[in-house]
């Protein structure tokens, strides 16, 4: 069984303050080290919700470090509860091996419960505190990751930020195969903090 765990911020810096794009997506300031902007997925209000699901699709897709691993999404919630993404085994996520790459698992567990959190609970910064991945098997086939926000993290989330301002939950989720085998086990702990604070 291979572990591997890092402590890093994700997301990147953009502009100071909140920029409202027309049809109501929005960039936000987060902390990070590099000037690449990163979009924070908004629906458009009073759209019909087929046609906000195309557009976080799209936005989703494009995104440069998914968009070059070929990532798609499946299903998503409006709140971000369950989300379902998959990517692909091809030339730019396979290893020497013939299966697939772990940094490529990785990339894509990375950002998902952060996002989630920050569709939850905007106005604040969010970022990846820490991740870890359990392999459990090799990737010989396309993979689905199957993120669920349990309610009761919702909760304990809300309750933290309304007293101290500040949160750091943790989720579990994990990667299958196409026969439904799980493949990498993600740990995820996120930073919930006010906006442009560092810790």
């Amino acid at each position: 069984m291979l572990c591997f765990r890092w402590k890093t911020k994700i997301f990147h810096k953009i502009p100071k303050g909140v920029v409202q794009l027309a049809g109501g997506i929005t960039f936000r300031r987060l902390p990070g080290p590099v000037d690449r902007p990163w979009q924070v997925m908004g629906l458009r209000q009073g759209m019909p919700d087929r046609d906000n699901k195309l557009i976080l699709a799209e936005r989703l897709e494009r995104f440069p470090p998914f968009q070059s691993l070929g990532v798609k999404l499946l299903s998503i919630t409006d709140d971000w509860a369950k989300v379902r993404l998959l990517l692909p085994l091809n030339r730019a996520t396979r290893n020497p091996g013939g299966s697939m790459f772990g940094g490529s698992i990785a990339s894509l567990a990375d950002p998902i419960p952060a996002l989630a959190c920050n569709h939850r609970f905007p106005g604040y910064d969010v970022w990846t505190r820490e991740l870890a991945v359990d392999f459990r098997r090799p990737g010989l086939s396309d993979l689905e990751l199957r993120f669920d926000f349990p309610a009761q993290t919702s909760r304990q989330i809300a309750q933290e930020l309304a007293e101290r301002n500040r949160s750091t939950p943790a989720f579990e989720f994990g990667l299958y195969d196409t026969d439904g085998e799980l493949v990498a086990w993600i740990y995820n702990r996120v930073a919930i903090r006010p906006g442009s604070q560092d810790l």
